[in-house]
């Protein structure tokens, strides 16, 4: 039996949602406030970027699956700011569930 879940997260800036949901190779629509998923790790999952609320399936397991999404969007966040900051990224190396990023910051 399918129930709608919903998910608070952390995830409000679109630009870095959509690079996250693109690096794992969603299918998505962006509106004005939202994402709407429509495959990937989270099919039928609506994101509201004002509130952070995923808003998704328990079918096909999508909580679970979020996880995916967020280490996706922390990802390409840490990587935003650090071209902000001017540091370079030299390795990415996935460990299981976890990613670390290598990097030297080029003012130094």
């Amino acid at each position: 039996m399918s129930r709608r879940i919903t998910v608070k997260t952390q995830i409000s800036n679109r630009d870095l949602a959509v690079q996250a949901l693109s690096k794992l190779g969603a299918a998505y629509q962006v509106s004005e406030n939202t994402i709407t998923i429509t495959s990937g790790p989270i099919p039928r999952g609506v994101l509201d970027l004002t509130t952070g609320i995923l808003t998704t399936d328990s079918d096909y397991g999508n909580a679970k699956k979020y996880n995916l999404f967020q280490q996706a969007y922390s990802e390409v966040q840490i990587m935003a700011e650090c071209l902000k900051e001017g540091t370079v990224i030299e390795q990415r190396i996935v460990d299981g569930n976890k990613i670390r990023l290598m990097w030297y910051n080029g003012s130094n």
